[in-house]
């Protein structure tokens, strides 16, 4: 009932996947921009955890803020003067567990990647907010709330701001500063609307840090680009609750004429991508350290992903907090993805590969088939229904039976 009222809403603004164009083709897909923006479309934003979609340029786009549903900035007949540089971010992502292999009616098993789902329906993300730029200056204010991602996520599912940054780019030099995502790895990077599973690999949560409050620098040329930031290491918007701060630094490659930061999609044009990166946080009682590395590879309606880090936790100053850790922990994650546009179908496989050493290893593979079902005249489905299976392996000794069969749902303006 619910996909019926959003197909409704949507229909009068969106056309058919596959009309107007060969459906072999996929759907009727408006031609990228360069990757000058390193994917992002000029109008739309990138990464932001759930959030819009879309946005401008630098540091690329953001898991769920309005970076990547953003739209194009106005042209034509369309609203003038500075109207024409606002656009609405809206986004709504709903997850259904048909099947839970876990029956134990008092609790469910806990881990790495693991949500711990019923069956039943949950709201996943919901995006609301507004972004928009012009003359080299952007900005976005994006609130939403996001549920848990496992049984380790401290997230509490309650609405925030997830997005409020003011950015400024004059010839291949950026700043940006306020609440966003950092660039770190890009599973994390790529807004969670142009994923095709809508969600990211267990590295991408747990070692690659979060939205965070501070100040990115950028500086781009020849299809390069360098990122040095300076952030928050626990802090909410009004300030930071410790001395420590969390610095950064990210260097990327990108050529081609299809986005590299997204993942799914019917483009039929070949991209690259490659990117490695540092961070240090020294938080209350924990200081850490991790680098980090990552590639994709677009051509002909194939998207090919890798990522990967590693991270030491060391707990520090125990007698100010309680640390997330006893003793120095190693983390390491690896992430991988393939998927193939067929017309409005697309067939995809997801590894995330986890491991934790104070706790164990995990291994989640999911598997399905999204349906991309209304796409506006700029590639951009509004519309995506998806059904896979989740297959999920703890070391030998801990052997939980927790698979599940995964519904999903994405619905933007």
């Amino acid at each position: 009932m619910l996909l019926a009222l959003a197909a409704l809403t949507l229909a009068p603004s969106v056309a058919l996947a596959g009309t107007g164009a060969d459906a072999s083709e996929g759907p009727a897909v408006a031609e990228e921009p360069p990757p000058a923006d390193f994917g992002r479309k000029k109008g739309g934003k990138g990464r932001g955890g759930g959030g819009g979609e879309g946005r401008r340029g630098p540091p690329g786009p953001h898991g769920d803020g309005p970076h990547g549903d953003g739209g194009e900035g106005g042209h034509g007949d369309g609203p003038r003067g500075i109207w024409a540089h606002i656009r609405p971010v809206g986004m709504l992502q709903l997850w259904g567990t048909a099947y839970d292999m876990d029956q134990d009616d008092v609790a469910d098993a806990t881990g790495y990647g693991d949500p711990e789902d019923d069956v039943g329906f949950k709201v996943k993300r919901f995006r609301l907010g507004l972004e928009g730029e012009e003359k080299g200056l952007d900005w976005g204010f994006v609130v939403g709330l996001t549920a848990p991602y496992d049984g380790f996520d401290e997230q509490d599912g309650s609405i925030e701001i997830v997005d409020a940054h003011l950015g400024y780019r004059w010839k291949g030099l950026g700043v940006q500063v306020g609440k966003d995502e950092l660039p770190f790895s890009r599973d994390r990077m790529i807004a969670s609307g142009e994923q095709t599973f809508t969600e990211r690999g267990m590295l991408a949560e747990h070692i690659s840090p979060g939205r965070e409050l501070g100040a990115t620098l950028s500086a781009e040329r020849w299809g390069a680009k360098l990122s040095l930031g300076v952030y928050n290491s626990g802090g909410g918007l009004y300030g930071d609750d410790n001395l420590g701060k969390t610095l950064l630094g990210r260097l990327e490659y990108a050529f081609g004429d299809a986005n590299v930061y997204q993942t799914w999609g019917g483009s039929r044009k070949f991209a690259f991508g490659v990117g490695a990166g540092a961070f240090m946080t020294d938080d209350v009682s924990t200081a850490t350290q991790a680098l980090g590395a990552d590639a994709i590879v677009r051509v002909a309606g194939l998207t090919l992903l890798v990522d990967a880090a590693l991270a030491d936790v060391t707990p520090t100053n125990s007698d100010v907090g309680v640390p997330g850790v006893w003793a120095k922990t190693t983390r390491r994650g690896l992430t991988g993805q393939i998927g193939y546009g067929l017309g409005a179908f697309e067939p995809a496989v997801k590894v995330s590969l986890y491991d934790d050493s104070s706790v164990g290893g995990y291994t989640n593979l999911l598997a399905g088939v999204v349906w991309h079902g209304l796409v506006d005249d700029r590639g951009r489905d509004r519309l995506r229904v998806g059904a896979g299976y989740e297959l999920r392996l703890e070391d030998a000794d801990r052997t939980i039976p927790n698979d599940t069969v995964r519904l999903w749902a994405q619905v933007r303006p």
